[in-house]
């Protein structure tokens, strides 16, 4: 993990170069968790990640120890009830159908 934390906090530790070239050598996958982040952070946020994995969400960190913003998908995903959306496409895959 090289990143958990708030999208205005992350953006420049969790996207650092030099720590996925590090991590490259030694073999190791890195990720970077970002929470809090608006749709314009999260576009952001990926398209500068340095990590092998990243995970952003616009849920808000409510508990020391992280709290239930990782178990839910960001609103901005889509919703359930949306077969074109992430969320959608999820939620047929989860019941053993296929994504248009």
């Amino acid at each position: 993990m090289s990143f958990d934390g708030p999208a205005e906090e992350g953006r420049g530790r969790a996207l650092d170069a030099q720590a996925r070239e590090v991590a490259d050598s030694l073999q190791v996958k890195t990720w970077a968790l970002i929470h809090s982040a608006s749709p314009a952070q999260m576009q952001d946020a990926l398209q500068r990640a340095r990590t092998h994995y990243i995970y952003v969400t616009d849920g808000a960190r409510t508990l020391a120890w992280g709290g239930p913003i990782w178990n839910y998908p960001p609103s901005y995903w889509g919703t359930d009830a949306d077969p074109r959306s992430e969320r959608g496409c999820l939620r047929r895959v989860q019941a053993g159908a296929a994504c248009d």
